[in-house]
């Protein structure tokens, strides 16, 4: 929770906010006086390695009255508060939202009473409320994770790993309740993060006879000499007739019918506390930015919302749809619909619980699917925490599917000298919590190899391969499905897993591995800086690895609290280095006692960690003293992160069901072929989905010379760590959360759908950035020409028609001249100029390896795009007819025309900052030549509905997925920092 508190108080101040603290949640807004005060920078330094809370939470009965809820609103009016975000579970974010309907007549109360004047309650007449989602059980419907549940699990998954040594040693049985009152996300999480035997969670009671079948279970696997048994009992676990089921009800079962030597073990409020991990900080950090941002951003009309994480972005949420979905769990569980309560949870929930069935206990041979196919597995590159995990999962998996499992050794050099071998299901034992590669992996590429390693293909007749690893398996894979035109060995179903700490593949926003280094690197910078404490000020540079990937860096900055993060995706010259000095040296003359810089190892050849430590050293003289760490392997090395564990467990369950609907696709004539393109895939995560994305395609993403991807995510990321660490410098909202709707319909979405996007109508697939849960066929024209009216669709990346032409015509005017509400919404904020210094953060190599942002070089890629339009605007005349529209003239304007280029500038190619369009660049290509030099950005998009004419290829009358993305438009422009947040710099 401290993360999301320093996180709310800082942006607040960035933003010009007046922040306060209310001490001992509801309670101390009742009570009022010293428990509400103002909260300033220096208030939550050094807070984000603690855990709990720093600021108190207590549960307050007062509250639940009216009287107390008129007290509370005559502290806040007092203080002039009228933005409000809560920390908490279901039951805080239903008191806050009470809390806001009844503002008023509280507000018309306390007027009544004389307790406030007329001014006061006309200035404070709006309370808006966000909330943030912090319960160690996950129970809140609506977001994949809520803050504090990763740190639980590192606590449980500790004492599991520690347990596990002496069970094993005295072949022991230890049952471990975990928390999980009516939610048994942790329990379910942790069995699969540990490879429990056994499971009991709320959601899941065992049928009836269930105490026959887990002796029966456990006695096989002591005869298959497993020296040990895990059994995970969730707190409010029941059987069938809602009969409580507990560790000591287990215990004597186990030791009354088996004789095994059985302890029990209740973690209790161990699971709360502890220092919070990586993930947690980072979700802490990011959500607490966002519920800034929701804040300024609201409206009368807004409801109050949370703030949500679903896959890997931010969403807003609808707080009461959320806690009515939360409370219609626990009321199917009430009822014994079970089934439906798993289904509330979410498709996060539904997926552990699939694929813990999947691997806890082995089918029958004679049950298994009969299938005659080899499938192997390998690890390549660098080792990372949690391949294991994912080999185990995979092997499993692939043996329940009915195929033959083979493990391939020291990865493709292992391949082509022959190291292959069947595994079976009791190999992969345990493998879960254990760190590097148990496969044993290299680096070597197989291009000098294929004849060798085609002939292994042959001889052991594989006809599909896992490969498992980072950029070599990559590069590996691309390899070979490129040879397939001269092998046919390869030309079977391929698929690739990320696993690295560098997190630096292409077609995926996580890779496994990346967490795990992540927390080592975060466990380290909190000793470092631990070690300073009652010593003079110090500032520590830390080198991370990450070769010319920053992300370790970047994230582990944020996690850390780092000052100044030095990357390669972001070039910097001796005068920022000396810019970074002068910022820390003025921070160290406050209260400030300990500095934090972090260098990716591969930044910049000649400012190495030796240079700027020496630099910082010198400079510093006099206020600070430095200290260098280089921090190597160690952030290879250790036990995977819960985290870890359970993604490569679930991404490698994926993609050998992806095999096997493969394999059976191209199963023809007695034999697996297939060479197409999509058959030789990587799994990655985008955003808020798992997606196999062919690897052919993935190359235009990819810088091969530097080894990273060309778009990665988390520059985003770095505003938000200067913000927090006092730099002055624009936040870009770009990837901001967009209010979505709990429920699934036509203009809504189920935000929780983490995994497979499917049309509810047709099961078509969807892209993650689809704003429906239906494909744009389906959706139909009728809903593009709703949209394009000013009946605007809340998930569509199309804005009102009056309000696309108003911004379509800001931006011809130059740069310079743009004013704009620094929310791009317009509700109550000041408009602000922005300067060449407020300007997005921009990398100047990514930008010159890209090339300038001009828009007449865009001329080809947008026609297509708008061939497309045409064909569904044919329909679209001023005199609201349906019959057909001529393309439009080179120098005349319609409503039509007007409408395909207010809908380009909003769509997929112009998603872009609006400064940005507006900008004067000399293009290249036919549109230069029709436009020339300084063509404002209708000229281009004329010049490519001009070129309409010229018979380009009408596309199908059925939408273009383009449009129907997720509206960014909102979100496309930059939050400079507040006057006041400047001076308080340049002070």
């Amino acid at each position: 929770m401290n993360g999301a508190v320093r996180a709310v108080v800082r942006m607040g101040i960035y933003v010009g906010a007046k922040v306060y603290f209310i001490h001992e949640g509801y309670q101390g807004m009742v009570d009022g006086g010293d428990y509400i005060k103002e909260a300033t920078w220096e208030s939550v330094s050094s807070v984000l390695q603690v855990g709990g809370t720093v600021i108190g939470s207590a549960r307050c009965k007062e509250f639940r009255t009216h009287e107390g809820r008129l007290k509370a609103a005559h502290n806040l009016v007092h203080r002039r508060i009228t933005y409000l975000c809560v920390i908490g579970g279901d039951g805080s974010l239903t008191g806050a939202n009470l809390f806001r309907e009844e503002w008023s007549d509280l507000l018309n109360e306390l007027l009544e009473q004389g307790l406030i004047d007329e001014e006061a309650a006309r200035s404070n007449s709006e309370l808006h409320i966000v909330g943030m989602v912090g319960s160690i059980d996950n129970d809140f419907c609506g977001t994949d994770m809520t803050i504090g549940t990763d740190s639980a699990l590192h606590r449980i998954i500790e004492v599991v790993d520690a347990i596990m040594t002496t069970a094993q040693s005295h072949q022991r049985t230890f049952v471990l309740e975990v928390m999980g009152r009516h939610c048994g996300y942790l329990a379910l999480v942790s069995a699969l993060a540990c490879g429990a035997d056994w499971v009991f969670i709320p959601e899941m009671p065992p049928e009836d006879g269930w105490e026959d079948n887990m002796c029966l279970k456990l006695s096989e696997n002591r005869a298959d000499k497993k020296r040990l048994n895990i059994i995970i009992v969730a707190e409010g676990a029941i059987d069938s007739h809602n009969k409580a089921i507990t560790p000591d009800y287990i215990k004597d079962l186990v030791v009354s019918r088996l004789g095994f030597d059985t302890r029990v073990t209740i973690l209790g409020h161990v699971q709360r506390g502890g220092t919070p991990s990586a993930f947690d900080r980072i979700l802490a950090s990011r959500m607490g930015v966002e519920a800034v941002l929701a804040l300024l951003e609201a409206s009368t009309n807004t409801p109050a919302c949370v703030v949500s994480l679903v896959g890997n972005q931010a969403v807003r949420l609808p707080l009461m749809e959320c806690v009515q979905m939360t409370q219609e769990v626990q009321k199917a569980m009430d009822e014994k619909k079970f089934d439906e309560a798993v289904r509330l949870r979410g498709r996060s929930f539904e997926n552990n619980l699939s694929t813990y069935r999947l691997l806890a206990s082995q089918t029958a041979r004679s049950e298994l699917p009969n299938s005659s196919f080899n499938v192997a597995v390998m690890n390549v590159g660098a080792p990372a925490a949690g391949m294991n995990a994912a080999v185990r999962s995979a092997v499993r998996v692939g043996i329940t599917e009915g195929h033959k499992m083979f493990a391939v050794s020291d990865g493709f050099e292992g391949f082509y000298k022959g190291q292959v071998k069947e595994i079976k299901w009791g190999d992969v034992g345990g493998w879960t919590g254990q760190g590097g590669s148990l496969l044993g992996t290299k680096r070597t590429l197989p291009a000098k190899h294929l004849d060798e390693i085609a002939e292994q293909m042959r001889i052991h007749n594989i006809n599909a391969l896992l490969v498992i690893g980072g950029f070599e398996a990559y590069v590996g894979l691309l390899e070979l499905s490129s040879a397939r035109d001269k092998y046919a060995e390869f030309c079977v179903p391929m698929v690739m897993i990320p696993a690295t700490v560098s997190n630096n593949i292409p077609g995926s926003d996580l890779s496994i591995g990346s967490d795990t280094a992540l927390n080592a690197i975060t466990d380290t910078c909190d000793r470092i800086k631990q070690s300073a404490s009652g010593t003079k000020r110090r500032v520590f540079i830390i080198e991370t690895m990450g070769g010319y990937c920053g992300y370790l860096a970047t994230v582990g900055g944020l996690a850390a609290g780092a000052d100044t993060v030095y990357i390669y995706e972001e070039p910097f010259d001796i005068r920022d280095l000396q810019a970074n000095v002068e910022h820390l040296t003025q921070k160290m003359k406050t209260s400030i006692q300990r500095g934090l810089v972090l260098r990716n190892e591969n930044c910049n050849e000649n400012f190495t960690t030796d240079f700027i430590y020496q630099l910082y050293s010198e400079e510093g003289r006099g206020v600070f003293d430095c200290r260098k760490n280089i921090l190597g392997h160690m952030q290879q090395g250790g036990a995977p992160s819960p985290f870890d564990r359970n993604f490569g467990t679930k991404v490698a369950a994926k993609a050998i069901q992806w095999i096997t609907r493969t394999l059976k696709e191209s199963y023809k004539q007695g034999r697996v072929f297939t060479n197409s393109e999509d058959t030789a895939c990587l799994l990655g995560m985008r955003r808020r989905a798992m997606l196999f994305q062919p690897v052919v395609q993935l190359r235009e993403e990819t810088d091969f010379v530097h080894r990273i991807p060309k778009e990665q995510w988390w520059l985003k990321l770095r505003p938000l760590m200067k913000i927090l660490a006092k730099y002055k410098t624009s936040y870009d909202v770009s990837d901001a959360g967009q209010l979505e709707h709990v429920t699934r319909g036509l203009d809504g979405v189920f935000p929780a759908r983490s995994d497979d996007l499917c049309c509810a109508s047709c099961s078509a697939p969807l892209q993650p950035e689809d704003g429906h849960d239906m494909c744009p066929p389906c959706l139909g024209v009728d809903h593009l020409r709703e949209v394009l009216s000013d009946h605007a669709c809340s998930n569509c990346s199309i804005l009102p028609r009056a309000v696309r032409l108003a911004q379509l015509s800001s931006v011809e005017q130059p740069v310079a001249s743009v004013q704009q509400d620094p929310l791009a919404l317009g509700q109550g904020a000041a408009s602000t100029k922005r300067s060449a210094e407020d300007s997005p953060l921009v990398s100047g190599r990514r930008a010159k390896r890209r090339g300038p942002l001009g828009l007449s070089t865009r001329v080809d890629q947008l026609s297509t795009e708008l061939a497309q339009m045409k064909a569904l605007l044919q329909s679209l005349r001023a005199d609201g007819g349906r019959g057909e529209t001529s393309p439009p003239e080179q120098g005349g304007s319609s409503q039509c025309e007007d409408d395909a280029i207010s809908v380009a500038a909003s769509g997929t190619f112009f998603r872009e900052s609006f400064p940005e369009l507006g900008s004067r660049t000399s293009g290249s290509g036919s549109g230069a030549s029709q436009g020339g030099a300084g063509e404002p950005v209708s000229a281009a998009i004329k010049t490519a509905l001009g070129r309409l004419q010229l018979d380009v290829p009408l596309a199908q009358h059925a939408p273009s997925s383009a449009f129907f993305r997720r509206r960014d438009a909102e979100a496309a422009f930059v939050i400079p920092p507040s006057a006041e947040y400047v001076q308080e710099l340049h002070a």
